[in-house]
């Protein structure tokens, strides 16, 4: 998309952007400029990509806009701007304000206004007058389009409130994350604000709908998640209207498991070296202990996902936390902490329908190999694999886990891996004979899914 704006703008000048209206105004505010096609002018063309422009020489020198006041500079740009937006906007290219700013910046240097202004005012102003609705969200601020006093405005969803007042801290393909605080006792409480986008091409009611359904869904599974022993963000707060989720801190300084195997490399190699040019041995087998220990560690918080019939739809390296260390865990002596977060795409299956638990959980199971495969360093592996070479390459790392995940699969299944009965009591934990079986099956599926990718098989 960003080469066809490149090319679209490279081979359209502006001025072919202006309609004859917009030509004679641009001859009466300039009179020095000659007709078109005559003269050795050269004629200006906006290389647009969807984040800066760049142009060949200035048309028009400052001298020959002398003499107008701010009303005229004003109405010139929003003339010149609306053409290019006019123009932009009809051969299908998705603007935001952000572009229409720097727009206007370019098209006022070009023709010497060197004292204009593109602010938010500006900006507000020129889409009042010419009536424009910008969908979607401003590259500006980051956020949903605002209005002139600051209020949430969207033409589809305009009972929207204001973002989170918090720090932004990511934006990922279906939601912000705020930091902020929640003042709902006497204490105020840190905490982050998960805010779900509004899909602009999505019909509103089918967009609002699926957005309601998919938040609750949400906060069910990590409420059943809590009750399952899991270590997940804990609900406070949830607004459907306004799409967002109130959500416990993990931590303190909790680190993505992507963060850590960093961290642990940078522990491990960033060292002064052995005359041999390696790194220290105890700091290898330091390294290859707190790796055995986190392989155990994954096992079991995966396996008491599965064995409960969690499906977690997105198991990245960056949606798994490890808590600050402690004493024990650093010398060694004790497993990591373990946290998971984000189930905007997790299900609960029920057993009625079991028969497709192997084929989504080795689903599962084939995104975090993925994740694991394609961040772990190597350098860290090959240091660390002559003492344990049971983690000499990121396939024998997943091998481990996946080994840990069997031998744990079967002690971390607890009743709430089936629905109620008409008297709302669960039926008793299978056999570890059955639950043994079971997870044996999931890692069968996966290697069938390793053969097509992560698409699931359609069956039905």
């Amino acid at each position: 998309m960003e080469a066809f704006h490149s090319l679209f703008l490279r081979n359209f000048p502006l001025r072919s952007f202006m309609s004859s209206e917009t030509e004679s105004k641009r001859k009466r505010y300039s009179p020095c400029v000659p007709e078109p096609g005559l003269g050795n002018v050269p004629e200006t063309v906006i290389n647009w990509t969807t984040d800066n422009f760049s142009s060949c020489p200035i048309v028009l020198p400052s001298e020959c806009t002398g003499g107008k006041n701010e009303q005229q500079t004003n109405d010139l740009i929003d003339t010149l701007c609306l053409d290019w937006y006019q123009t932009a906007s009809s051969s299908g290219l998705r603007l935001s304000e952000n572009m229409i700013l720097q727009a206007a910046v370019r098209i006022a240097a070009e023709h010497g206004f060197e004292n204009f202004q593109a602010s938010q005012e500006w900006l507000n102003d020129f889409l009042s007058r010419n009536q424009i609705s910008i969908k979607g969200f401003s590259a500006m601020n980051s956020g949903p389009n605002l209005s002139a006093d600051g209020s949430v405005w969207h033409p589809s969803h305009p009972h929207l409130s204001p973002p989170p007042s918090g720090t932004l801290l990511h934006q990922g393909a279906e939601a912000r994350l705020y930091s902020t605080t929640l003042y709902t006792s006497s204490t105020p409480r840190k905490c982050i604000v998960k805010e779900r986008f509004v899909k602009t091409y999505r019909h509103p009611t089918l967009d609002s709908n699926l957005s309601a359904q998919r938040i609750r869904a949400e906060v069910r599974l990590l409420v059943h998640c809590r009750k399952l022993g899991l270590d997940v963000p804990a609900v406070l707060q949830v607004d459907v209207p306004s799409r967002r989720i109130w959500l416990g801190l993990i931590g303190p300084d909790a680190l993505t498991l992507h963060d850590w195997f960093k961290k642990l490399a940078a522990d491990c190699l960033d060292t002064p070296t052995t005359p041999a040019g390696d790194s220290s041995p105890n700091l290898k087998h330091y390294a290859g202990v707190r790796l055995k220990h986190l392989t155990s560690a994954l096992g079991r918080l995966l396996s008491r996902l599965h064995a409960n019939h969690v499906v977690h739809g997105d198991l990245t390296l960056a949606n798994i936390l490890v808590h600050k260390a402690t004493e024990e865990e650093l010398t060694g002596s004790a497993e990591p902490r373990l946290a998971i977060i984000d189930f905007g795409l997790s299900s609960a299956v029920s057993h009625s329908a079991i028969q497709r638990l192997p084929e989504e959980k080795a689903v599962d199971l084939y995104v975090f190999e993925r994740a694991l495969i394609n961040a772990i360093d190597m350098n860290l592996l090959s240091a660390v694999g002559k003492d344990f070479p049971q983690f000499s390459s990121p396939e024998k790392l997943m091998t481990a886990i996946l080994d840990a995940y069997l031998e744990h699969y079967a002690s971390q299944a607890t009743p709430l891996r089936y629905e109620s009965n008409e008297n709302g009591k669960r039926c008793g934990v299978d056999s570890e004979a059955v639950l043994q079986a079971e997870g044996r099956t999931n890692i069968l599926k996966l290697d069938e899914v390793r053969l097509r990718g992560r698409k699931r098989l359609m069956v039905g």
